[in-house]
Order: C-alpha cells, then structure tokens, then sequence
C-alpha cells in the first residue's frame, strides 16, 4: 500500500513532508483540508420577467489548504528543534510548492496565509501544529510533463485532466521550406484554428524549430528562441487554444512533405483535486 505525503519545498530550496511516517506526523487523508474539492464563484444577474437569476459567468476561487498535525518528539527527539524547523520553512517571505505523493504525484504552487501555530494555543511552541496556505491558482499538475512525437499530419490526444491545460507543438524542419499555414485543435464540435499570416507566415529552413506555446490567457510562439508572434495572423484565428477532457484531435496544414519536419507536442495535464 502506497503511503500518501505532502512534501512543501520553499523558493529557497527548504523541504519538509508530511505523513504517518514522518516527524511532522500527518494523516494525508484525515488532517488536511482542501486537496480534493474547489469552490467556484458564480456570477449572475436578476431580470425582470425571469424567475430567480441568470448565470453571467464563473470561475474557479482560489484554494485554501490546511495542514494539522503533531511532531512526533517521542520518536524523533527534540521538539523545540523540529518546531524551529517547521517556523523556519514556512517563513511567509517565502512562496512555495506542495507536492502530493500517492499512486500518482501531483504538484500545486502555494503562499503561506498562516504560519505553524498549535490550533489549541495559539502562539504556543506545541507539539501539535497547523499550517495554512493559499494555492491562487487552484489546478493541480501533474508532476512532470508529457510528451508525444508525431510522425504524420495529425495524432488523437486522449487528454485525462479535468481542467483544461496549454500545450506546446514543436516543430523542427529536416528540409528547406517548409511553409506553415495553420494548426488545429477539434474536441467534438468545437474547432478552434492558428492560422498564420499569409506572405508573412512561418517558413522553416533546414534545422529551424518553431514552438507554439499556450497556457489559459496566453499565447506565445518562437522561431529558432526568437519571439515571433507577429507571425499569427490574428483575424483568422480562433482561441483559446488549449487541451480539453476527452479526445483533442491536432492537425495542421503545411506546404511541404510532412516526411520533412518532425513534430512533437508537449503538455502538463491539470487537476482540480487528487
């Protein structure tokens, strides 16, 4: 049976987990509070004429997160020194990342909104402590990224997440000219196309990478390291182009043999609880 951990590690490269096994002895399941389910915020407004209101749009609050639990001085030793360790990593000068380790490892950016205190005495040096922290951005991520290589116009992402996530396609030419027109995500009905500008657009010479990379509100793309947004023709193009839960379809239309680039597509699915 797979033991689960919290592991926070701070921006200045300070670690501590939190588990049954741990000196900082925490029950994942039972001692933490806001791992699993997020709240959202629902806007709406009253009409005239209409019964009750009418949804004008939402989004997903930030996620707070609550650690209890107690230091194990009866195994471990010294309460005051592993007290002074729990004060010193959860310095609130510092942000931090919460890693939950189970059957899978799932990775939030988090601040600290409360301090290791004992939730019996407050600002008491204590056996028993209780941490809060604050994730403004509630997703969970998977620990580390994947990746796909494609070896024709298109590829089938069955995407598991439950959030929709960016992804990155890159593109490298093994032949002179290749000439992009446009890339494209269908799910379902939804069709959502880059289109690049015509006269001006990408052409990728032998060895030139371009990178197209997105994330929720964002769009960025590179030629050879270089930004090169201006090669988006943006009137004829459709966004947000991210991942969606289910089967994403990605094509994409270029003048060229498609034996002469490589393409490789890159993305970190997100999660609203684990």
């Amino acid at each position: 049976m797979v033991t689960d951990r919290l592991i926070y590690t701070n921006t200045a490269g300070r670690t501590i987990e939190f588990s049954v096994d741990s000196v900082y002895h925490t029950n994942i399941r039972t001692d933490v509070k806001g791992l699993v389910s997020a709240k959202s915020t629902v806007y709406k407004e009253q009409v005239v004429g209409v019964d009750g209101a009418i949804k004008t749009g939402h989004h997903i609050d930030s996620r707070p997160i609550e650690i209890k639990g107690f230091i194990d001085f009866e195994r471990y030793g010294d309460v005051d020194e592993y007290a002074r360790e729990l004060s010193a990593v959860f310095n609130p000068a510092f942000a931090g990342t919460l890693r939950f380790e189970s059957e899978k490892t799932y990775e939030i950016d988090v601040e600290i909104e409360e301090g290791p205190d004992d939730p019996g005495n407050p600002g008491a040096r204590y056996p028993d402590f209780k941490i809060g922290l604050i994730a403004l951005n509630p997703n969970w991520r998977l620990s580390y990224e994947k990746e796909i290589a494609v070896a024709d116009t298109g590829t089938d992402i069955a995407y598991g997440g439950s959030k929709e996530c960016g992804i990155e396609i890159e593109i490298t030419a093994n032949a002179d000219t290749i000439d992009m027109e446009s890339i494209t995500i269908t799910h379902g009905t939804d069709v959502i196309t880059i289109t690049f500008r015509t006269g001006g657009g990408v052409y990728l010479m032998t060895n030139d990478i371009m990178k197209l990379i997105t994330i929720p509100g964002q769009i960025n793309i590179l030629l050879n390291n270089e930004v090169a947004l201006e090669r988006i023709d943006f009137e004829n193009s459709a966004f947000p182009f991210l991942l969606k839960p289910g089967v994403n379809t990605i094509t994409w239309a270029a003048n060229g043999d498609e034996s002469d680039f490589d393409v490789v597509i890159r993305y970190t699915p997100l999660y609203l609880g684990v």
